[in-house]
C-alpha cells in the first residue's frame, strides 16, 4: 500500500449517548478503566492541537492534499466531540481530571512555542503512534488488558498524583506486545 492508496474517510458516529456507563465501565476493572479514562482526557486538547498544526500548512497545497486535510480536520472534530461527551461521564463519576488536563495544557503550550513545522511533525508522529496503538489494541485486547493490570503504576496517578506528565516514565515491567506491520490498515485508525 502506498500513500496514494490511502484516504481519510470521516466517520460521524455517536457512541453510547442513550445510556450512562458504569463507573468502572471496562469489565468492572477500575485500573483498566482509569487507564483509558486518562487517555481519553488527553484527546480533545491534543486533537485541537493537531487541527491547528495541519491548518498552518494547508494554504497552497494541491487539491487532493487539500481534500485530505479537510477530511482529517472533520474526523478530528468528531473525535473531539465524542471524547468530550465521554469525558463528561468520567467527571460525572467523580474523577478529578483537572491536574491531568492542566498537564496536557502545559505540554501543548510548550509545543506551541516551537516553529509550526515542529507542531506538524509532532502531529504526524502522534497520529502514527495512535494508529499503531489502536491497531494492536483491537488486534489483541487481552494482551493489552493483562499488561495494564500487571503494571505496578497503573492507576497510581489517578489515585495519588505521585506522577504527572512532567515526571512519568515507562514502567520497567511494562512490555507491550510486538508491533508488526499493519495488515490492511488504511485511513484513520482512531
Amino acid at each position: 500500500m502506498t500513500t496514494a492508496d490511502l484516504t481519510i474517510t470521516p466517520r460521524d458516529r455517536r457512541f453510547c449517548r442513550d445510556r450512562r456507563a458504569e463507573r468502572h465501565w471496562l469489565n468492572g476493572d477500575p485500573i483498566a478503566t482509569a487507564f483509558f479514562n486518562a487517555l481519553s482526557i488527553t484527546f480533545p486538547r491534543g486533537e485541537a492541537f493537531f487541527i491547528e498544526s495541519v491548518r498552518a500548512f494547508r494554504d497552497g497545497v494541491p487539491a487532493q492534499l487539500a481534500g485530505e486535510i479537510a477530511a482529517f480536520i472533520r474526523q478530528e472534530v468528531v473525535h473531539s466531540r465524542e471524547h468530550l461527551a465521554f469525558n463528561r461521564q468520567v467527571t460525572d463519576h467523580g474523577y478529578d481530571v483537572s491536574q491531568l488536563d492542566a498537564d496536557v495544557t502545559m505540554v501543548l503550550d510548550l509545543a506551541r512555542q516551537r516553529p509550526p513545522i515542529m507542531s506538524l511533525a509532532a502531529t504526524m508522529a502522534l497520529e502514527h503512534f495512535t494508529a499503531i496503538l489502536a491497531h494492536e489494541l483491537l488486534r489483541d485486547p487481552v494482551i493489552w488488558m493483562a499488561q495494564i493490570r500487571k503494571s505496578p503504576r497503573s492507576g497510581a496517578g489517578m489515585r495519588s498524583r505521585k506522577s504527572s506528565i512532567r515526571e512519568w516514565r515507562m514502567t520497567p515491567g511494562f512490555t507491550p506486545p510486538a508491533i508488526g506491520p499493519a495488515s490492511g490498515a488504511g485511513g484513520s485508525s482512531r
